[in-house]
Order: C-alpha cells, then sequence, then structure tokens
C-alpha cells in the first residue's frame, strides 16, 4: 500500500528577551499557579526531552547539543493526535505521556496559556503552525482540534506549487524567531500531505546584568582538542548556587524571575559526556529544588552563540517512535479515507547567544507527512570559573518546563 507522509520542523530560538504570541493577560489579573494539565505537560515534556538530548549527544560525543524540549514535544503531540492503534502506544510512551487516552492537546494547550506573560521585560513567542496539501484534505476535526488546543495557524497549499510554499513556510520560520533561524527545510513534496512547525523565540535580561568593562579575554579548554579564545563575562554577588560532588551548579534570573538559567559545571577531570548521563528527570528537579541556597561568590561565563541543526529520525526511532516512520503507521485519526501516512521527517534547530545583558534562544521544529513507501560555607565565597564545557539550560520555573537545554562543548564568539 502506497502512504503519505507528513513532515515536521521543529526550530527553537534562545535569547535574552522573549516574545509573546497570544494577546497580554490583563495586567490586573493575579497568577494563581500552574494547573495539574500544565503541570503533566511540562512533566512529559521533560522526560522526553531530557531522553531525547541523552540520545542526540550519544551520538556525537564532544560536540554542542543544544534542544528545546518543549518544542519538540509541542511538534511530535500534534502528530500524536492524529495517531491511533500501535503508533499512537509507541508515540504516548516516547512522549512520556500518561497513557494512550490522556488528552495531551488539552493538557499542552494549558502549559501554552500558562506561559502567557505581560511583563515587558520578556519575550517569549511559542507558535505552531501547520501547512496542509489542498490535494490530500485531512479530518476537519482533527484540523480544528490542532489549530484549537496547540494555537496552530493552519493554511492549505497547493504543495505542487512548491517554491511558493518553500518561501511561506522559511517567511514563518524567520519571522516566529526574528530573523535567527531563516530556514528549515530546502524543499517541498507535491506528495506530502501536511508540513507540521513549532518555533520557540526567548529574549530575557538578566536581573544582574554582567559588567561590560569585566569582560577579558580568556582560555576555554576542549579535551582532546586545541583550546579556544571566548571572552569571559565576570561578575562578583549573591548568587542561588549549588556545590556537589560531581558539580557546581548556579542560578541566573532574568528580569521577570520567572525564568532563568541554570548552568551546570561538573568537576574538572570529569568529562561531561560522563556527567551528563546523570540529568534524569529525578536529578533534574532535585537539583532544581537545591538550587535555592544563596552564596557569595564569584562568576565567569563565556559570552558565546550557538547554532545546533540535527535530523531526529534516528534519536526518534531509537526511543520506541519507530513505527511512526514506516508503512505500518496508523494515523487514521488525521486523514480521510485513502492511503496511509507517516512521518518522513523531523528536523530541529536552535540558536542560543549569551552575553552581558541576557539571552536569545530560538528553536524550530518541523515535521513531515509525506508519500510514503552542596553548598560553601557563608564565610567562603564560592568560585566558579565556567573554563570548560558545561551544561546550559533555561527553564520556566512556575511549571518547571525545561525551554531549552544542551552541552556547550565548543561555545563561538557572538558575531
Amino acid at each position: 500500500m502506497h502512504k503519505k507522509s507528513f513532515r515536521f520542523a521543529v526550530v527553537a530560538t534562545s535569547l535574552t528577551l522573549i516574545a509573546n504570541l497570544w494577546n497580554a493577560l490583563p495586567g490586573n489579573c493575579a497568577y494563581e499557579g500552574p494547573s495539574p494539565a500544565a503541570l503533566q505537560a511540562a512533566t512529559s515534556a521533560n522526560a522526553f526531552g531530557l531522553a531525547l538530548y541523552q540520545r542526540i549527544s550519544d551520538s556525537q560525543p564532544g560536540q554542542n547539543c543544544f534542544i528545546s524540549p518543549l518544542s519538540v514535544a509541542l511538534c511530535l503531540n500534534m502528530a500524536a493526535c492524529g495517531s491511533a492503534g500501535a503508533t499512537r502506544t509507541a508515540m504516548h510512551k516516547s512522549l512520556h505521556l500518561p497513557g494512550t487516552t490522556f488528552d495531551s492537546a488539552s493538557a499542552f494547550n494549558a502549559l501554552l496559556k500558562d506561559l502567557q506573560t505581560n511583563d515587558g521585560e520578556i519575550e517569549l513567542n511559542i507558535a505552531d503552525a501547520m501547512f496542509v496539501n489542498s490535494k490530500i484534505p485531512l479530518k476537519t476535526q482533527y484540523v480544528k482540534g490542532i489549530g484549537a488546543a496547540f494555537q496552530s495557524n493552519i493554511q492549505n497549499e497547493n504543495f505542487h506549487n512548491s517554491g511558493r510554499v518553500l518561501g511561506k513556510i522559511n517567511k514563518w520560520c524567520s519571522d516566529k524567531t526574528r530573523g535567527h533561524i531563516t530556514g528549515i527545510v530546502n524543499g517541498v513534496n507535491p506528495n506530502d500531505s501536511a508540513l507540521l512547525l513549532n518555533a520557540i523565540y526567548f529574549k530575557g535580561q538578566w536581573q544582574e546584568p554582567f559588567p561590560e568593562e569585566s569582560t577579558k579575554p580568556g582560555i576555554f579548554a576542549q579535551p582532546g582538542h586545541h583550546p579556544l579564545r571566548v571572552q569571559y563575562m565576570k561578575q562578583d554577588d549573591g548568587f542561588d548556587y549549588l556545590a556537589e560532588k560531581d558539580f557546581q551548579a548556579i542560578r541566573l534570573p532574568y528580569k521577570f524571575a520567572r525564568f532563568d538559567s541554570l548552568i551546570f559545571l561538573p568537576r574538572k577531570g570529569l568529562k561531561l559526556d560522563s556527567f551528563r548521563k546523570q540529568f534524569t528527570p529525578a536529578n533534574w528537579n532535585k537539583w532544581g529544588d537545591k538550587l535555592s541556597y544563596h552564596a557569595n561568590g564569584h562568576l565567569e561565563l563565556p559570552r558565546f552563540h550557538v547554532d545546533f541543526s540535527e535530523s531526529l529520525n534516528q534519536s526518534l526511532t531509537a526511543l520506541g517512535m519507530g513505527i511512526a516512520f514506516t508503512n505500518q503507521a496508523n494515523f487514521s485519526r488525521m486523514h480521510i479515507a485513502g492511503p496511509g501516512l507517516k512521518l518522513t521527517e523531523v528536523i530541529h534547530k536552535t540558536t542560543l547567544d549569551v552575553d552581558e545583558k541576557g539571552t536569545v534562544a530560538t528553536a524550530m521544529t518541523f515535521t513531515n507527512v509525506g508519500a510514503t513507501s552542596g553548598a560553601p560555607s557563608p564565610d567562603e565565597p564560592f568560585r566558579m570559573i565556567v573554563d570548560r564545557p558545561f551544561i546550559y539550560a533555561i527553564r520556566d520555573s512556575q511549571t518547571g518546563a525545561i525551554l531549552f537545554i544542551g552541552s556547550i562543548c565548543k561555545p563561538e564568539n557572538l558575531r
């Protein structure tokens, strides 16, 4: 049986400023905390994202790996909502959802609403889109449901006019990531059924900016490679800090304190690829909770840029989602009777800029459905010199959702 395919694109960008996709909440609307549904969506996205981070890193040790768990989870959950049978079972298990009857659309809708912010210091833009081939119609119920639940912009397009559709898709990517990611796909197949996209743009300013006059050049060690020359930002202040046997960690809040960056530096002599294996959901939650001890100290952190791009097909297959890429895939809740559908490609791109003022991060995920065949003494200020590979994450402290996480092994100088 000849199957149709669909592709997914996930684009993530991390910046020191965050842009908001939805209407701002009323300024006098008191925040009462995340709902149970939003917390469950964040928990599932984190568990899936940490597993994906480990799988990608295992395939390319010693290299930069920077992903947006939330971006990939949102895009794949849009597809999972259209799955059935063994495909649904595999996707829900891989995505760490409670079960095949779990209403992931409602849960992620709750999380998206909870992440809305009307704070002028932060820009958080989470955008979903679906480009549907007008020649291969999908079920109206699915399209409407996805549009409402994931705040998705749905467009019907003539995929035979591939150049025009490609231009629209890549313009959407560029617009949603403020020009940090200008393209996610190189072409459009006329037989593709739908292209699902998610983009996250984050830009936030530090609560306590690094003094620019203190930034000095220095050496960043790369085990087994020549050291890099980078610019080190320096700050002496009080920080939320954690010291354990194998690592130091620090929390850098943004002006809108709900969001923060967490930096984990393995002890000297411990390779990052060994240390990162400790990043289980349980440890992530435990270390995040322990990062509340306020200590005085000295921090040196590179000012850097990272670009990351990866096809996720192999990693997702290894995580148990392989059936979705085969002719045995069942997406019957998505399409009208006719040739079946399967996933053909899931692409993820991210960028990250960190400087004295804050952070800019973007992520883009693309999915294609197409034709188939411990703490120091208060009297002893700590020193944390981030001069070797480290782990960098951006988190929403209310829901616990990991917006971005990755290994920074080769920090590039900001352009």
